[in-house]
This record gives structure tokens, sequence and C-alpha cells, in this order.
């Protein structure tokens, strides 16, 4: 079990003209971290503050040790916070975002840590990615899979087709012995039960995740549940280790009644089906041995 400790957080989207208010302050102040700070103490808001200044946001990335001269590709990067902190750790880090706006505070935040060792690049599709980049020995989609352009507009079975592609077409990026680091949420999660029945079909459960990774030509080394949830990871522990889970999963709000606290935990555990039932997943990933 791998634990950091986050902050507290309030939960509101993003919109585009708060991103360039922050980057107004900015450019007055010359500190794009202080420039946040502000902004966030100015509107008694703090989700910014968390959301793209906590570095304990790229726990994950403890999962593949010594990143050091490491060629890293932050896809979908939005704010850039894991691959910021891959670069801080001495990876040499290509950031790549449909929002020139995210992209522009990411760039913003390497340049005020002096960070020379990262590329950025506006992305609106894998399309956009330049095919003669380097391969890459490790590559993050930290969130990709669901919110990929027109997925919740197509078919399940379409949508599904079309994040495999996707996740097929990064084999040609990476090194023979690269990574691929996925993480996402999870349809049957207890915090996503009583979405939207159209949101919960745009993400993957347990069992899409290794069909779909299969699809793709991938394999799967390493699978853990994220707490408590993938945006703000506290602790992954392995998905093989359903008494480590067990705890995490159920001391988390949720809106399950009582009475169901009590029997579905032990329940689930006997059965086995606990892993089914963590609210985000990260996959460590691989070609398939049989293409390499």
């Amino acid at each position: 079990m791998i634990s950091a400790f986050a902050g507290r957080h309030t939960s509101t989207s993003i919109s585009d003209s708060r991103l360039k208010a922050i980057l107004q302050l900015n450019s007055k102040l010359g500190n794009i971290d202080l420039a946040i700070q502000q902004y966030c103490d100015k509107n008694n808001d703090d989700f910014y503050q968390h959301y793209i200044l906590d570095y304990r946001r790229g726990l994950g990335l403890k999962l593949f040790g010594n990143l050091r001269g490491k060629r890293v590709l932050d896809f979908g990067c939005e704010f850039g916070t894991l691959g910021w902190l891959a670069a801080k750790l001495g990876a040499e880090v290509t950031f790549a975002e449909a929002d020139p706006t995210a992209l522009a505070i990411a760039e913003a935040r390497c340049q005020s840590y002096q960070l020379f060792n990262t590329s950025f690049l506006v992305c609106k599709n894998l399309q956009d990615l330049p095919i003669h980049l380097p391969p890459f020995d490790l590559i993050l989609l930290n969130g990709v899979l669901d919110n990929l352009p027109h997925s919740a507009s197509l078919s399940l079975p379409a949508s599904n087709q079309q994040k495999a592609k996707f996740l097929t077409s990064f084999k040609t990026y990476l090194n023979s012995d690269g990574y691929i680091y996925l993480s996402g949420n999870n349809r049957n999660g207890l915090s996503y039960l009583r979405l939207n029945r159209q949101l919960r079909n745009n993400i993957w459960s347990l069992k899409e995740y290794y069909r779909y990774i299969a699809k793709a030509g991938l394999d799967i080394r390493e699978a853990y549940g994220i707490f408590p949830n993938f945006q703000f990871p506290q602790t992954l522990v392995p998905l093989s280790d359903a008494k480590e889970l067990r705890g995490p999963i159920f001391r988390r709000k949720n809106r399950l009644s009582n009475k169901i606290k009590a029997i579905f935990p032990t329940l689930m555990y006997h059965l086995g089906c606990i892993k089914h039932f963590c609210n985000s997943y990260a996959f460590i990933l691989t070609p398939n041995q049989h293409e390499r």
C-alpha cells in the first residue's frame, strides 16, 4: 500500500475565464504558484491550489522508481501536475493537452521552477501528436479515458472500441521496455452508483478495463485501487490485496444506507468481489509480450 496525505478541497468546475484570470495575475506577479494561491484566497475556493499545486497528486509516480533521465509523455496533462513532478524528479517530460489555457499554466509552472527539461504541445487529439517523437519510457494517461472527445455521444460498444483503439495508438510512442500509467474512474465505484446512467456508461467497470486493455494489445503488469479517487489520490492498494482494499473502500463517504454499509463490505469481501467497488483504478501497462 502506498499512501500520501491530500489537503482539503472544494469541488468545482474549472472555467476558461478563471484560468485566464490566474494567468493575468501571474503576468503581474511573475510567480504562477503565488498567483494561484492569491486567486484562491480572493475567491474563497482552494480547489485550484490543491488540484494544480499539490505534488501529492503524483502519488502514482512512486510506482516507477527513479525517473531521472527517463523520457515521459504526460498526455491530456491539463495543468501538468504529474508531468511537473516527473520533471522535478529529473525526467525529460513532454506535456500534451487540448486546452491551450490549461497548458499555459503547466508551462508557466515549469518556467517558474526552471524546469527546462520540458516541452509543450497543444494536441486536440492523438493525431496532433508528432509521429517523429523519440519513444518514451513512460506515458501518463491520468483520467484521459473518461474524457475522450465524442465518446459520451457514441453507443456503448462504439465508445468502448474507440477507447481501446486510443490505447493501442500509444504503443507507437512507447519504448519496447516502457510503461503506460493508466488511471480512471470505475462505473461501479460506490460514489458513482447514483450518477446519471449516460454519465456512468462513459466510465469503464473493472471488467471492461481488463477486457479492452487486452483488446488494445497491452498487458496489465500491476493494478491498484486508488482512494479516494485518481484526482486526489491518498492511497494506492494492489487489487490483489482484498484485505487492504476492504478498509478504504468503506471508510470513504458514499450514499449507501447505514444498514447496507453494515452488511455489504463483509459480503463482498467473502465473495471475492471487493476490488470491483473502488472509485478509481491505476494500471501499469506494457505492450503485449507476444507483440514485442
